[in-house]
């Protein structure tokens, strides 16, 4: 997750059973493990539901 005020990455391990809200406008993204798998559920607060906003700059740092 990109902190909000700066240009701070932070990396959060999860584990079998935690859970994480991720604040609205916040970039996030999800790394997954050797075995490839993620369960998630999502709220929403209206109808529109969640709508991707993909920033190419940050994948190719990342690749």
């Amino acid at each position: 997750m990109k902190g909000p005020n700066d240009d701070t990455y932070y990396d959060v391990f999860l584990y079998p059973g935690d859970l994480i809200s991720v604040p609205t406008n916040t970039r996030h993204w999800f790394t997954l493990t050797e075995l490839r798998k993620v369960k998630a559920i999502r709220i929403f607060e209206s109808k529109d539901g969640w709508v991707a906003v993909y920033d190419e700059s940050e994948l190719q740092k990342q690749a």
